[in-house]
C-alpha cells in the first residue's frame, strides 16, 4: 500500500497496487475491441490515399529530372550542353506555355526577301543579258522555297539553340536534312557561317547504319568507310561547304543553351502550381460524414447508448456502401451529425495559379497580354512585340548570309538575297512605309511585292502573266470621284482659285 499527499488538500490518500491484467482478461478486451469496433472505414482510407497519390505523382513533371537537377545542370551549361537540349525537347512536349512562347518567336519570321546585284561589273552589260543572270539566280532561289526549309530551322533553333543539316537539291526539289545534334561540332567558320564537323561513330549503331544507303548523301557514306578504316582519328571529319548547313540563335556564346532556358524553372514551378490547384479544388469535394449513437439520458452507466453497438456499426457500414466515392463515414459518440468538407468553400483563395503563369510571362520577358488579356493598352502590347522581333531580325543576317555563301559557292557571286525585316506583325505597316516613300521616286516596288508575300520569281511571272492576258485592257477600276477628271464629276462645280485665310474668310486680290 502506498501514500500519496495531494498538494491543495493536504490528505493522505490510499492507493492499492494494480495488478497486471491476465492473458485470459487480455484476450477479451481484444475480442471485445474487434466486436465493437469494426466499423467499415477503408472508403475514407482510399480518400486519403488518393490524396497522397495525387500529390506524388505531382512532384514528377518530367520523370527523368526535377526541379533541383535542372538548376544544377543550368549552373554549369558546358558540360551539360546534351542535357539541357533534352530538358528543352521535353518541355516543349509537355508544356503548352513553353511551346506557345517559342511559336510566338519563330512563327513570326516570314523571310520575305529580295534579290540585288552584288557584282558592280553587272551594270556595264547589256539589259537583256544582265536580266537572264537575275532570272537564273531567282529560278535557283525558288527552287529552294527558303520560306518553307528556314521556318522549319528556326523551330529548332528556338528549341535547341543550334541546327545542324545537310540540304539535297535537285533541278526540281530541294530538301534540309536535320542531322542529330549531339553528333555535331562547331569547327569554324567560313564567309562569316559557322562550319561543322559529324561524328561518324553514329552509324557504329546498326539501326543507323542500315539508314546509310537510303537516307544519307553519299559523302556520308565514302567518310564512315574512311573512319572504319583508318580508325578514331577519322571519327570527326567535316562535311563539304556547299551543302552543310550550321546556324545558332545565340551567336554571342560559343557554346550552345536554348534560347529560353533560363525559365525552366519557372515552368516545373508553374507545373506545380497547377497540381496543388487541383489538388484543392477535388480536396472540396470530399466530405466526411459523422454519425452519432446516442445515449441513454439520466443513466449512471458508463456507455449506456440506445442503440446497440453491433446494430450501429452493421448501419454504419450499410451507409458506406451506398456513399459516393468522394465521401466517407464514421461513427461517434457525440451529440451531432455534421458534414465536414475539407476544402472551405466560402474562403476566397489566392489564385497562385494566376500568379504564377505571369511570373512566367515576366520571367520571359514577353508580355503576356499577347497571349491572354491582362487589361494593358494596345501600344503597350505592339512595343513588346517590337522588342520580340528585333531577336528574328538578328536571324535573318544569318540566314542571309548562309544563303549568299550558298549562291556563291553553288552558282555565281553576281547576286545576292536581302531578307527583309519584315513579320507577320509588321509586314503591312511596311508595306504602307514602302508606298509612301516610293511616292517620292524611291525604287522599293521590289520591297512591297516581297513584304506583301511575293517572291521575286513570283513578282517576274505576275507581271508577264498580267501583259499576256492583258489585263491592264480587259479589267478597269471601279467608276468613282477618284478615277474620274473635274470635268466629268457630278456634284459641286469647282471653287474659285481665290484663296482663303485660315479664318475662313474670302481674300479678295488686290486689282
Amino acid at each position: 500500500m502506498t501514500k500519496k499527499k495531494d498538494s491543495q488538500n493536504t490528505q493522505t490518500l490510499i492507493t492499492e497496487p494494480l495488478e497486471p491484467a491476465s492473458p485470459t482478461a487480455i484476450t477479451q478486451q481484444k475480442e471485445f475491441e474487434y466486436k465493437y469496433f469494426k466499423l467499415d472505414t477503408s472508403k475514407l482510407v482510399s480518400l486519403i490515399k488518393k490524396d497522397l497519390q495525387a500529390t506524388n505523382e505531382g512532384s514528377a513533371f518530367l520523370s527523368q529530372y526535377n526541379k533541383e537537377d535542372v538548376m544544377r545542370y543550368l549552373q554549369s551549361p558546358v558540360a551539360s550542353e546534351k542535357i539541357i537540349r533534352q530538358i528543352s525537347n521535353l518541355l516543349y512536349n509537355l508544356s503548352p506555355q513553353y511551346k506557345r512562347l517559342l511559336h510566338y518567336l519563330s512563327s513570326m519570321a516570314r523571310f520575305d526577301h529580295i534579290v540585288n546585284i552584288n557584282n558592280i561589273t553587272l551594270l556595264e552589260q547589256p539589259k537583256e543579258q544582265v536580266k537572264n543572270k537575275y532570272l537564273k539566280s531567282i529560278k535557283y532561289l525558288e527552287n529552294m522555297n527558303i520560306k518553307h526549309e528556314f521556318s522549319k530551322i528556326t523551330d529548332t533553333l528556338f528549341i535547341q539553340d543550334i541546327f545542324f543539316g545537310y540540304d539535297y537539291s535537285t533541278d526540281h526539289s530541294y530538301y534540309i536534312q536535320p542531322l542529330p545534334t549531339d553528333y555535331c561540332r562547331v569547327n569554324g567558320w567560313a564567309d562569316g557561317v559557322r562550319t561543322f564537323e559529324f561524328d561518324f561513330s553514329y552509324y557504329n549503331s546498326t539501326k543507323n547504319r542500315e539508314e546509310l544507303d537510303t537516307n544519307y548523301a553519299p559523302e556520308f557514306k565514302e567518310k564512315y568507310e574512311l573512319y572504319k578504316e583508318k580508325g578514331k582519328d577519322y571519327r570527326w571529319q567535316e562535311l563539304t561547304l556547299e551543302n552543310s548547313v550550321c546556324l545558332k540563335l545565340n551567336e554571342s556564346l560559343s557554346y550552345s543553351i536554348p534560347f529560353f532556358a533560363s525559365v525552366f524553372p519557372d515552368v516545373f514551378d508553374l507545373q506545380d502550381y497547377k497540381l496543388l490547384t487541383k489538388a484543392r479544388t477535388e480536396l472540396e469535394n470530399y466530405v466526411i460524414l459523422i454519425g452519432k449513437i446516442p445515449y441513454i439520458k439520466n443513466s449512471d452507466t458508463v456507455n449506456s447508448f440506445q442503440l446497440l453497438l453491433d446494430d450501429a456499426i452493421s448501419f454504419g457500414n450499410k451507409l458506406s456502401g451506398v456513399l459516393p466515392p468522394s465521401a466517407g463515414f464514421a461513427l461517434s459518440p457525440y451529440e451531432t451529425v455534421e458534414a465536414i468538407h475539407l476544402g472551405d468553400k466560402n474562403q476566397v483563395a489566392n489564385n497562385t495559379l494566376a500568379d504564377a503563369e505571369k511570373s512566367f510571362w515576366d520571367a520571359c520577358g514577353v508580355n503576356q497580354s499577347i497571349f491572354n488579356s491582362d487589361k494593358v493598352t494596345e501600344e503597350s502590347i505592339r512595343k513588346s512585340i517590337v522588342a520580340d522581333e528585333t531577336i528574328i531580325f538578328k536571324l535573318y543576317k544569318q540566314f542571309e548570309r548562309w544563303l549568299n555563301r550558298k549562291i556563291k559557292l553553288c552558282l555565281n557571286n553576281d547576286f545576292a538575297v536581302k531578307i527583309i525585316d519584315s513579320t507577320y506583325y509588321n509586314h503591312l505597316e511596311l508595306a504602307k512605309a514602302f508606298k509612301e516613300q516610293s511616292i517620292y521616286g524611291l525604287p522599293l516596288k521590289r520591297e512591297i511585292c516581297a513584304v506583301l508575300g511575293q517572291s521575286p520569281l513570283e513578282m517576274e511571272c505576275s507581271i508577264k502573266m498580267e501583259e499576256v492576258l492583258s489585263l491592264d485592257k480587259r479589267l478597269f477600276p471601279l467608276t468613282s470621284s477618284n478615277t474620274l477628271s473635274p470635268d466629268k464629276v457630278n456634284g459641286r462645280p469647282a471653287q474659285d482659285s481665290t484663296g482663303a485665310d485660315n479664318t475662313g474668310k474670302k481674300i479678295v486680290k488686290d486689282e
